[in-house]
């Protein structure tokens, strides 16, 4: 099923902070081959389109390698203070398992910006395991005096982007989910269960990973 993210973006920009290390946390999706078609196969229907009949051209749009769900919205920390945030994440999900989660429908989303679209699968089984871990991460955030995730997160992978060009926002990629939404669907429901046993953190060039058990 087809949905566009517009209002309550999910893909938030916040620009450099001096002397501050850009922080991500997130959960680690590895490839497989039925993901890499996913995308492939969503690049190759927009690029078959009639030129005239789409707003966005194939050219502009690429494979997503570094698969994802994130937990946090982007933020910053001084370089003293990481170690204290990962002391901090590492006790609020100690008693975490590792979990699965599926996929059930297509989603496309806008950041901020407005210069970047994304295709996305939709989760839809594992949720209660993905709010958890969110919950333990927004406590986190607050205690560092950091903004929580969004208020009613929509759980997602994005699996392409797209470079949108001035005047290419919402109505594109609008078209776009609505072309792969119905198109794409029965793959995305034969997708297997995805494994989450890892919680990965990176400040720049800086990367932790606490595993679940």
């Amino acid at each position: 099923m087809f949905q566009a993210e517009t209002k309550d973006r999910q893909y938030d920009d916040v620009g450099h902070v001096r002397g501050g290390w850009a922080g991500h946390v997130y959960l680690e999706i590895r490839a497989n081959r039925q993901l890499d078609q996913i995308a492939t196969r969503c690049i190759d229907m927009v690029c078959s389109q009639p030129e005239d009949g789409m707003q966005i051209a194939g050219s502009q749009m690429r494979a997503i390698s570094s698969l994802h769900i994130s937990l946090t919205r982007p933020f910053y920390l001084q370089e003293h203070q990481i170690t204290v945030f990962m002391d901090a994440l590492r006790r609020a999900t100690d008693r975490c398992r590792a979990f699965t989660i599926g996929f059930g429908g297509l989603s496309t989303y806008v950041n901020e910006r407005g210069d970047r679209g994304f295709v996305a699968l939709d989760v839809d089984a594992g949720l209660d395991g993905l709010t958890d871990m969110l919950d333990r991460v927004d406590r986190v955030m607050e205690q560092m005096g950091k903004r929580r995730f969004f208020s009613r997160p929509r759980f997602h992978v994005s699996v392409v982007s797209a470079d949108l060009l001035d005047g290419q926002m919402e109505s594109a990629m609008d078209a776009v989910g609505v072309m792969l939404g119905t198109a794409m669907q029965e793959e995305i429901l034969r997708l297997a269960a995805t494994r989450i046993d890892t919680l990965e953190c990176v400040f720049g060039d800086k990367r932790f990973s606490i595993t679940l058990g």
